[in-house]
């Protein structure tokens, strides 16, 4: 449940940064942003719209994709493979929001 609100967070500031971006009245700053579909949030991959919004380069970029590959991997009946504790995962899904504040 914690994973999916914290995806449902990422979709909103998802949309509202491609559409932030992508009415912009330059082309040069839009042009990009126009390959994204932000009415169509679910067809970006999760790793791209988290690339969006963390710097790729941070380690709390990486935790979170290691979150993410973990909850699909339970999500689809296997067994755990990280051993983290919850209260663990939910410092680490917190630290992304708070690095999310960081870049609106």
């Amino acid at each position: 449940m914690l994973f999916a609100q914290f995806e449902a967070e990422i979709n909103e500031r998802c949309e509202k940064l491609i559409h932030k971006h992508k009415t912009h009245d330059e082309w040069l700053e839009r042009r990009s942003w126009e390959a994204y579909d932000e009415k169509n949030i679910k067809n970006i991959p999760f790793r791209l719209r988290l690339a969006l919004l963390l710097d790729k380069g941070r380690p709390i970029y990486a935790a979170m994709q290691k979150l993410y590959l973990e909850r699909n991997a339970i999500a689809h009946g296997a067994k755990p493979t990280l051993d983290i504790e919850m209260e663990d995962a939910v410092m680490k899904i917190l630290a992304a929001v708070a690095a999310m504040e960081e870049n609106p």
